[in-house]
């Protein structure tokens, strides 16, 4: 027998059915559908006001963020950026507050800000000569380098233990 596809929709809407037949209490209902009763409630109520569309998923995203940074002074930021690309976070922190303007955001929200808002090109960071030719990505964990450290730690190894240093007597403590 295949597996019955279902969304959360239509989950949701066979919980308010069951749940308004009245065959199953509210609390056993809950726990076949692996919700908690407040959970139940909430959708009980949203169908009960908007029908379908109450039981869809609505953005957790908040209405007003009370502590979010002023849009005004994020356009500055912006401004500003766009003006010396070269400039980081903690540079236009620096520029804004010696200007005398208040409430300048910390170095890590401008650079945030900047990041989400201004597309910089690669010659930002690098000379013009480099800017249609950028060097290439080295890996952190290039196999030549991993052999390398791992035969400079045996190599340690195997000198301390011959010095007579940890361990003692040339005997190796991991052995």
């Amino acid at each position: 027998m295949p597996w019955r596809e279902c969304d959360r929709v239509s989950e949701r809407l066979e919980f308010v059915r069951l749940a308004e037949s009245e065959s199953v209490s509210f609390a056993e209902l809950c726990r076949r559908f692996g919700v908690s009763r407040q959970t139940g409630y909430v959708w009980l109520r949203r169908f009960e006001s908007d029908g379908m569309s109450g039981l869809v998923d609505r953005s957790r995203r908040p209405l007003h963020s009370p502590t979010g940074t002023d849009p005004v002074m994020e356009d500055l930021v912006v401004e500003l950026r766009q003006e010396h690309p070269r400039w980081g976070g903690r540079k236009l922190n620096r520029v804004l507050t010696n200007r005398g303007y208040r409430r300048v955001p910390a170095p890590s929200t401008i650079s945030s800000a900047v990041t989400g808002r201004v597309s910089v090109g690669p010659t930002a960071s690098m000379n013009p000569s480099q800017a249609n030719n950028p060097p290439p990505r080295i890996s952190r964990r290039s196999g030549s380098m991993v052999t390398s450290i791992s035969a400079l730690r045996t190599s340690k190894v195997g000198m301390a233990s011959s010095l007579g240093g940890r361990g003692g007597g040339g005997v190796d403590p991991r052995a």
